[in-house]
């Protein structure tokens, strides 16, 4: 996700640190909360999420795999909309709050508040926001299969309104309907552009908005509507299995002149029928509340900053906090966490050694410790290329995967010290950089590292198939997908090489996203 850098000054901070804070963490199966909010409160959240979360899988038939502490979606509740557009980059950006599915982790920014954003008279609903994001963080955990937007917008759109009933029901379907008024006052796609699922094309003819209003529409129609049962799994099989993705819609939906004419009388109709889950049909995992302790209260709002990547402040100023902070509380383990990712940020990496040394004294299986103290190591060896100091950075990764072999971060850090030294990945790397981008699906960077793996061995169908889900991954920019679709008809034409060439000038960042 792009970033606007607004510079503050040296010292200031998003949101204060209140002398009456009162940090919890929310602890579940799938999430990790932080919230400046009382327990009570917490808890209700964290059991709404995993509602959802229990709902979205059952009406899926989506598997609920064991999820390591390194991988589940870490929720940063903030207090107001303002804080959530200034840790995104731009306060005056309008957003209800942010996903980010990262290899270091996936995390959600939402407001414990809402507020007006400078006179502004639109009222976005953070939870819509929030359940939209969450709904493609679990398609993406449970396919790599290629979606076009209409479908992955649409369905997210489709299951990011829920109706929580009071006797513990959850709503599955309720009308989107912001969407079903931009259908009314919007020009409609032409439904083979849409079908087709160019977003280069979709986006440049102003269209882009209707993958998620004639998304939500389809997506809801098909999921209602009898005759239509099980096209949506034709469709995609087809695009999977090398069709047009056009040629795909013509083959499950038939006619879609006639289609589009159905979804015309279906918006009319005055009630869309929705699915209502009875609770004891939902299997919801515990919450866990815990009272952060004085260093963690202190550090947290630091924290959160570098963890979302300091949109808005100067590393410099969060490490000088989160220092005053260490100082204060030497013996607190999150407090010495967040130091040492500070100064790995800063580039100071013999402070980020001592600080992770620091954090491992006090839990010896930490594994934020060890990533960060191999991190430093890495980063130490590439500067001064000492096969010594590579040798040791890969010991703290398989350390770490040792404690959460479910955690993305330390499989594709043991893979990327191998290019770090310019030496041949061995195959147990490349096959850990492959489960990374399964763990990881939203992350696209280990994902072109994959494919360029793959394209240097000449491996051109593994390399076909770790592309195809860039190509149509949500919110990844229509520049990049259209980018992704070049490379890919490049490899689907035996073009290895030129596809190679090809994805490094225009798929790889065009700045070193990866510090490593």
């Amino acid at each position: 996700m792009g970033k606007i850098v607004l510079a503050l000054a040296a010292g200031s901070a998003l949101f204060s640190v209140s002398a009456a804070a009162e940090w919890h963490q929310a602890t579940s199966k799938h999430f990790i909360i932080y919230g400046d909010m009382p327990e009570g409160q917490l808890r209700d959240y964290a059991t709404r999420l995993e509602k959802f979360d229990a709902a979205a899988r059952l009406i899926r038939r989506q598997p609920d795999p064991v999820v390591g502490d390194g991988n589940r979606v870490q929720v940063f509740v903030v207090p107001s909309m303002l804080e959530v557009n200034r840790l995104y980059g731009d306060a005056e950006a309008g957003i209800g709050g942010y996903y980010q599915g990262l290899v270091s982790g996936p995390f959600i920014v939402t407001p414990l508040k809402i507020r007006l954003l400078n006179g502004r008279t639109d009222r976005i609903d953070p939870e819509v926001v929030f359940f939209h994001e969450y709904t493609h963080h679990l398609q993406l955990q449970s396919t790599q299969k290629p979606m076009p937007a209409w479908l992955t917008e649409g369905f997210a759109e489709f299951l990011g309104n829920p109706v929580f009933g009071k006797d513990g029901s959850v709503g599955i379907g309720a009308p989107a309907m912001m969407r079903a008024e931009q259908l009314v006052n919007e020009r409609w796609a032409p439904i083979g552009d849409l079908m087709e699922g160019n977003a280069f094309r979709l986006g440049s003819a102003g269209y882009w908005i209707q993958n998620y209003a004639q998304g939500w529409l389809l997506n809801h129609y098909l999921a209602f509507e009898p005759s239509r049962k099980g096209q949506v799994e034709r469709y995609v099989a087809g695009i999977e299995q090398g069709q047009n993705a056009l040629d795909a819609a013509r083959a499950a939906f038939g006619d879609l002149g006639q289609l589009e004419s159905e979804l015309r009388g279906y918006i009319k109709r005055k009630d869309l029928p929705f699915l209502r889950i009875d609770s004891s049909k939902l299997n919801v995992p515990p919450v866990t509340i815990t009272r952060l302790s004085p260093g963690a209260q202190a550090v947290m709002p630091y924290r959160i900053q570098s963890k979302t990547g300091y949109a808005s402040v100067s590393v410099s100023s969060v490490l000088g906090k989160v220092r005053d902070a260490a100082k204060r509380y030497p013996d607190d383990a999150l407090v010495l966490r967040t130091l040492a990712e500070a100064e790995f940020d800063a580039k100071n990496f013999d402070e980020s050694i001592a600080a992770a040394e620091a954090v491992l004294k006090i839990d010896p299986k930490s594994t934020e410790g060890l990533i960060y103290k191999g991190r430093a190591l890495l980063a130490k060896a590439k500067k001064a290329n000492d096969a010594t100091l590579f040798s040791e950075a890969r010991k703290q990764f398989v350390a770490a995967n040792k404690i959460d072999p479910e955690d993305p971060e330390p499989l594709y850090l043991y893979y990327r010290s191998y290019r770090a030294a310019n030496v041949a990945a061995p195959k147990s790397a490349i096959d850990g950089l492959h489960y990374a981008t399964v763990l990881a699906p939203r992350d696209t960077y280990p994902a072109i590292q994959l494919v360029a793996e793959h394209l240097r061995q000449n491996n051109l169908k593994a390399a076909a198939d770790a592309l195809k889900p860039i190509a149509y991954l949500p919110h990844a920019g229509q520049t990049r997908q259209n980018d992704a679709l070049k490379v890919l008809n490049l490899i689907e034409k035996g073009q290895g090489q030129e596809a190679l060439a090809l994805a490094q000038k225009e798929l790889f960042p065009k700045r070193d996203e990866d510090t490593n």
